[in-house]
């Protein structure tokens, strides 16, 4: 169905688009000053609140915030925010030809999991469940990584983290799992949880190209 076919209440109006412009040049502009405050590149600062700004309005408008287009940027949003805070995320990282990026960054992977874990029992979820639940998002996100990955291993991962720096589990897996959540991933328990989820449930699938 093209465009024109559609209802037009279901488009995003005019206003809608011309807030989304003025939301970018706003961003643009506080990225400029942010930089020159700070000293960093405005490279590190202008991505994030460009995607936050495209979270919202794809967010506020009825039609689209039904695909859960703005779920998809989940990942680049939290890929950028670990590059700006001086990591190196997998999602990130330059592809070299004839040897295909695979999966997640161990340490991420690990964190992210654990905390997901935390965050369903908080919402209430018992721990098998809780740890069922990840370890699908995980097998859906990177099969080459963790086809095999059990309830057990993410029960082990969560109470490792829970245990603080100097846990024996992959270094930076506590970082992750210690970090703040940003708003845009949810306000109560359940709703990080299920933001998390998706993140880890995203394929990172290879690919050939340089």
């Amino acid at each position: 169905m093209s465009n024109r076919q559609l209802p037009k209440l279901l488009l995003p109006s005019p206003s809608a688009w011309a807030k989304l412009i003025l939301d970018l040049g706003a961003v643009t502009e506080q990225a400029r000053h942010d930089a020159e405050r700070d000293g960093e590149p405005i490279e590190l600062l202008q991505p994030e609140g460009v995607l936050l700004a495209f979270m919202a309005f794809l967010k506020a408008e009825p039609m689209l915030a039904q695909t859960g287009a703005d779920e998809a940027l989940l990942p680049l949003l939290v890929s950028v925010r670990e590059l700006a805070e001086g990591g190196n995320p997998s999602l990130l990282r330059p592809f070299v030809k004839g040897r295909p990026r695979k999966g997640y960054d161990a340490a991420f992977a690990i964190g992210m999991a654990a905390r997901a874990m935390n965050e369903l029992m908080k919402a209430g979820e018992r721990p098998e469940i809780a740890a069922g639940k990840v370890a699908k998002a995980l097998k859906q996100g990177a099969p080459d990584q963790f086809s095999k990955i059990t309830k057990a291993t993410i029960k082990n991962w969560r109470n490792r983290c829970l245990e603080g720096d100097g846990a024996p589990i992959e270094e930076g897996a506590v970082k992750h799992f210690n970090a703040t959540i940003p708003p845009e991933l949810g306000q109560t328990h359940a709703e990080i949880a299920a933001s998390l989820l998706i993140i880890l449930s995203t394929p990172a699938k290879p690919t050939d190209r340089a």
